[in-house]
């Protein structure tokens, strides 16, 4: 990998704590289950499902608290 894409990757993890990433992991985790039919909701709109793991991830839904 390049070096000026290994420094871009190490700035945006400065921006997650360990516990964040951790969350963020988990939910990936959920999500991949989900989609291979653990959820009928993320397995019948997979692309919805992925948006809402990304806006929880970066707590972008305003006066919406990211899924535990």
């Amino acid at each position: 990998m390049p070096p000026f894409l290994v420094r871009g990757l190490e700035a945006q993890a400065r921006g997650f704590s360990e516990p964040r990433l951790r969350s963020a992991y988990a939910a990936l985790v959920r999500l991949d289950q989900d989609l291979k039919g653990g959820s009928h909701v993320a397995y019948a709109s997979p692309y919805l499902a992925l948006q809402r793991w990304i806006l929880d991830t970066c707590r972008a839904l305003p006066g919406v608290d990211a899924r535990t």
